[in-house]
């Protein structure tokens, strides 16, 4: 009894761990495989097309399910231009001709091929894979070239035996030819060559470690071939390189959109005006000119509410100050009530230093208040300003993000976007100062200022519409805003011989209009600046040919790739 049980624990034992062990040889099985030959036959069409042939046998150790293929496609060609070869699958077989199920998928530059060889365990297969290429040959001055990777330099296993056959499509006393081997830039020439009539038969001496390859140039007349037409080439460069439309269609956008938007309407010629728009104030008129606010324009509002008898202009030597004389009234339109009010705060009496570091806040307020007015009067259908930084906005978007992914788009091989996007930011902003236009009422109220404008800078006193002196005060707040003062100042030099009683200064000693002009543009540029100034911030702290001189290469040319097991 003694004896069973140990017995009995044993076998329990061993029928226990039998089935382990044999899961456990099965896991350490060894799979593995190598290709024992690759032959590609190559055939040059006369349509410059070539029609490759690969058949390669595999030896399987273990178990398999099939094989994978892929030959790059897309290259650069000398001018760093992208160039992508068209590459059709025409069938995927074994040695006698039956299909295999395959799967195509572009991976990156290569085409890949996922062929499934029904499952091979510990045998041999073979897969004919047949496919077309167009633009594989390269065109030179003297002769025509196939330069090809036959074997690819990618595949994860050794390859025992490589060997290809080109074949042109007639006989050639000038057909040439040189293979190399090895690894990837490899210049040694470890193959065999035999050249006939109109083929040439190359393989290589030794079995191709992983990593190494066999490739073939074959030169040959020209005039063999058909190259493609002009037309192809450019649909071929057009659809590879189609970045290079990115700025065309960016110019285009921009285009029909200025043509729709932003044209200016035919004002006609300029007829000098003597009259003043009604309803219009001078900031308006000034900023319809060149669509800006300028701080001569705001001079020129202060100006003509002192001519009105809002406020004095009071000019000493130690400084400018404006007098309040009466508060705002329904006389003044909204914007210069707004002006007005944000000007004199709760005093009467205020100096460029009261202004200087303090109205600058309000200038922007003052602007969408002009701007609206002219759209409210239907003098622009949109605000041009918020149209034009639309465009800056954009522009200035896509040069920045450009810039800041440069690494990215590298990285992610699609350098070739820098450029293309730079320029197309660039077009945006080189647009964005005429993409708003008026409407015809607002070309038509423009011609009428230019008329003032035209009016005021060839005035003379002896060709002066009016020449009292309560026309050259109407006209002054605008002849301030064009800087054309001392113009019109010069016609009414004998005309305006006394000091307004909106205007005091103890500087004037001899009155006249001139004079006069002098000491009103020095204070209203000193009141631009002030009115404007701001206190600064604070800061805390593939082309090529394979018999040039150093130009072949194991792994040059086009084909190529590699390929592996699953």
């Amino acid at each position: 009894m003694r004896f069973f049980k140990p017995l009995f624990a044993c076998l329990l034992a061993l029928a226990f761990l039998s089935p382990l062990a044999a899961l456990a040889e099965d896991d350490f099985t060894i799979s593995e495989w190598h290709i024992k030959d690759f032959r590609a036959d190559i055939q040059i069409n006369e349509d410059s097309s070539i029609n490759v042939t690969e058949t390669i046998k595999g030896d399987f150790q273990g178990q398999w399910h099939g094989i994978y293929r892929w030959i790059p496609v897309k290259y650069l060609d000398r001018f760093g231009n992208q160039l992508h070869l068209r590459m059709k699958v025409l069938s995927v077989t074994d040695e006698n001709g039956q299909n295999y199920d395959y799967d195509i998928s572009n991976n990156g530059r290569n085409r890949k091929l996922k062929i499934y060889l029904r499952d091979p365990l510990n045998e041999e297969r073979t897969a004919v894979i047949k496919y077309q290429v167009q633009r594989a040959i390269n065109y030179f001055g003297e002769y025509d070239e196939l330069y090809w990777n036959v074997t690819g330099n990618e595949w994860d296993v050794p390859i025992d035996s490589a060997e290809t056959t080109i074949t042109i499509p007639k006989a050639d006393e000038n057909l040439k030819a040189t293979c190399f081997s090895g690894y990837l830039g490899s210049a040694d020439q470890e193959c065999s060559m035999i050249k006939e009539e109109n083929r040439v038969e190359i393989k290589a001496f030794n079995k191709l470690s992983v990593g190494e390859g066999l490739t073939a140039v074959v030169g040959f007349s020209k005039g063999l071939v058909r190259p493609p037409s002009s037309l192809q080439k450019v649909v071929w460069f057009t659809v590879d390189n189609w970045w290079l439309l990115i700025p065309l269609v960016v110019l285009i956008f921009l285009f029909v959109y200025w043509r729709k938007h932003g044209k200016e309407y035919n004002k006609g010629p300029i007829i000098p005006r003597y009259d003043l728009p009604r309803k219009m104030n001078v900031l308006e008129m000034g900023t319809l000119i060149d669509e800006k606010l300028n701080p001569r324009d705001l001079s020129a509002l202060i100006i003509d509410l002192a001519r009105r008898g809002y406020l004095q202009i009071e000019e000493t030597n130690k400084t400018t100050a404006l007098i309040k004389r009466k508060e705002a009234d329904s006389e003044m339109d909204e914007t210069e009530q707004f002006f007005f009010r944000k000007l004199f705060g709760s005093k009467d009496r205020i100096t460029l230093g009261d202004l200087r570091y303090d109205f600058y806040r309000y200038v922007d307020d003052i602007k969408k208040k002009v701007f609206a007015s002219l759209v409210q009067k239907k003098y622009f259908a949109r605000n041009p300003q918020d149209i034009k930084a639309t465009f800056y906005v954009i522009g200035g978007a896509i040069m920045f993000l450009t810039l800041a992914g440069l690494g990215f788009l590298v990285a992610l091989g699609a350098a070739w976007a820098i450029p293309s996007l730079a320029l197309s930011g660039a077009l945006f902003l080189l647009f964005a100062p005429f993409m708003s236009r008026k409407t015809r009422s607002g070309q038509k109220m423009l011609a009428h200022v230019q008329g003032l404008e035209e009016y005021i800078s060839r005035a003379e006193k002896d060709r002066l519409k009016d020449a009292s002196p309560q026309a050259f005060e109407l006209f002054l707040p605008l002849a301030v805003a064009l800087g054309l003062q001392d113009h019109w100042a010069r016609a009414f030099k004998d005309i305006y011989d006394r000091v307004p009683d909106w205007y005091k200064s103890d500087s004037i000693t001899t009155f006249n209009a001139v004079s006069f002009a002098d000491h009103l543009h020095i204070s209203s540029s000193s009141l631009s600046s002030a009115l404007t100034a701001a206190p600064r911030a604070t800061s805390s702290s593939g082309g090529s040919s394979g018999f040039s001189s150093g130009g072949g290469f194991s792994g040059g040319g086009f084909g190529g790739g590699g390929g592996s097991g699953f």
